[in-house]
């Protein structure tokens, strides 16, 4: 990569392989990350000031640690324990060795603004720190938290609800799995990762049974009459309703891979898979559901998330009928 443009910085090449150091006085040579790492500057700050950063007997390694080895941590469910490490192993790499009484404010804001590539990522930052300084607070570790309250990033609406016309293409040029996975999201509302653990011995009368990865909630879903003549036309060649050539479950990301060459085959990029969740809430909404019916159905335990959800739907409703009401 191009050397950044920083006072004694030099790159050495080894068998392919591309090294960062400081150079010091007397020729001696301070290791450090690659640039692209988030901890480059701050390594770099600490060589040119010949500062030593020794681990603190409380640091946030250990925080994280016991944190991980908690009851809370291990009552979650396995797709939030998956979420939480992702950001806690950032943590652990970059503020591993840092006091958690000496972080301010500041530097939970600063840590977030770094990553302002990956806004949603960010968010999730003052939010894991806030989780462990609760835990610290308990530890008798310290009496504040300082990422409490932080602002979240504006992420925009986020993802958004197929149109009518993009569902039915889509549905229309979809073929075998490809079609149960596509019907089986749509009809039960479910994220995608649920709609593939989906077995035909879940199936209960005219309705499945569904335990979600994230919330670790255990719902009922009544079919819908288009899913159930589905399902009833839909041969089954294994144990999952959704398999590969072979009857096994179909991974994630083979299932991601063949909706992206379908979703450009009928011209609907910059919608996702799991936009079809909101399309789900969308109609629910469309057929005059309550928020709390509607969240019967996708499982959210907060009615503000099922709103956004069904917002726009719930604006076009009352818009039609305030305009029935004209002279």
């Amino acid at each position: 990569m191009k050397k950044p443009n920083l006072p004694y910085l030099i790159c050495q090449k080894s068998k392919g392989r591309e090294y960062w150091y400081f150079r010091r006085g007397r020729g001696e040579l301070v290791r450090l990350p690659d640039p692209s790492d988030d901890n480059f500057l701050r390594a770099y700050d600490d060589a040119k000031s010949g500062r030593v950063r020794v681990p603190a007997k409380n640091n946030f390694a250990k925080l994280i640690e016991l944190y991980e080895a908690g009851h809370h941590f291990q009552s979650l469910a396995p797709r939030t324990k998956k979420d939480y490490r992702k950001v806690m192993e950032y943590l652990r790499e970059v503020v591993g060795d840092d006091d958690p009484a000496r972080m301010i404010r500041r530097d939970v804001i600063e840590a977030q603004m770094a990553n302002l590539h990956r806004k949603r990522f960010a968010n999730e930052i003052p939010a894991m720190l806030s989780r462990l300084f609760e835990f610290a607070i308990n530890l008798g570790w310290l009496t504040g938290n300082p990422a409490k309250g932080v602002a979240k990033i504006k992420t925009g609406e986020g993802h958004q609800p197929w149109p009518d016309a993009l569902v039915d293409k889509y549905g229309a040029t979809a073929k075998g799995v490809d079609r149960i996975i596509f019907e089986l999201a749509i009809g039960t509302g479910q994220r995608i990762q649920d709609v593939l653990d989906m077995r035909w011995s879940d199936i209960e009368g005219d309705g499945i049974n569904v335990k979600q990865n994230k919330t670790g909630a255990e719902l009922y879903i009544p079919f819908t009459a288009r899913l159930s003549d589905f399902l009833a036309k839909t041969p089954k060649e294994g144990l999952w309703i959704a398999t590969t050539t072979n009857g096994r479950k179909m991974p994630y990301n083979t299932a991601e891979q063949r909706f992206r060459a379908l979703r450009k085959a009928v011209g609907g990029e910059g919608y996702v898979m799991h936009g079809w969740r909101y399309t789900a809430a969308h109609h629910l909404a469309l057929a005059g559901c309550t928020d709390a019916e509607i969240a019967a159905i996708t499982g959210h335990k907060s009615l503000e998330m099922v709103a956004k959800y069904s917002r726009k739907a719930s604006q076009r409703g009352l818009a039609e009928t305030a305009q029935r009401k004209r002279k």
